[in-house]
């Protein structure tokens, strides 16, 4: 089943790192498939097959036509400068299962998300946010989750200043909100940390 992915967090928090690990492991499962990315940083330079012009109106109503791809969407709004959905957006939406059209959106506000990707989110990769309560609320159907994921590594990385914070580089602490099951699951931090904070996540 083709996956929906949110990446949130900061600069330099180690969104792209992830995103660029989960779009490696994809490429070894998926030999034949090819990776299209809105690439603003050249993060993932090495391993894109396509870039994703941002002049493009149609990118979306065209890739939607693509079989078997990762769409990895850095900065999802400088495609996309509406939050209204499009028609194309729907089209996108309503293929992707069919075309197994897997997707990374990385976005430093969740109030940035488009609503329809969303609604469709599987899971919400959460890194270091300055990002208030009602941001969450806004946008993110299972916002108590993220809400507490976020604030579980904020909490984390709080015991870093900025070069401490930079040299835990590429293990930067982040969670995983899974909309699934309901479970937050945290990465990169531990245990004596998680048991001080009386918060429940399973521990990878």
């Amino acid at each position: 089943m083709a996956f929906l992915y949110a990446v949130i967090g900061d600069n330099r928090t180690g969104k792209s790192q992830l995103a660029l690990l989960l779009a490696k492991m994809w490429k070894r499962s998926n030999k034949k498939g090819k990776i299209y990315a809105h690439d603003v940083n050249d993060d993932f330079a090495k391993i894109a097959d396509f870039d994703i012009d941002a002049n493009n109106k149609e990118w979306a109503l065209e890739l939607s036509e693509k079989k078997n791809v990762l769409l990895i969407l850095d900065e999802i709004r400088l495609l996309h400068p509406s939050n209204q959905t499009h028609p194309n957006d729907r089209t996108l939406m309503a293929k992707r299962g069919k075309n197994n059209i897997n997707i990374i959106y990385i976005q430093h506000n969740p109030r940035m998300i488009l609503e329809i990707f969303a609604y469709y989110t599987h899971k919400y990769f959460i890194f270091f946010t300055n990002n208030r309560k009602g941001n969450f609320d806004e946008k993110v159907p299972d916002a108590e989750l993220c809400l507490t994921a976020a604030y579980i590594v904020n909490k984390y990385a709080g015991r870093y200043d900025s070069h401490q914070y930079k040299a835990l580089y590429p293990r930067f602490p982040y969670c995983i909100v899974d909309t699934k099951s309901g479970e937050i699951s945290t990465q990169n931090m531990n245990a004596s940390f998680l048991k001080k904070l009386n918060q429940k996540p399973k521990t990878n």
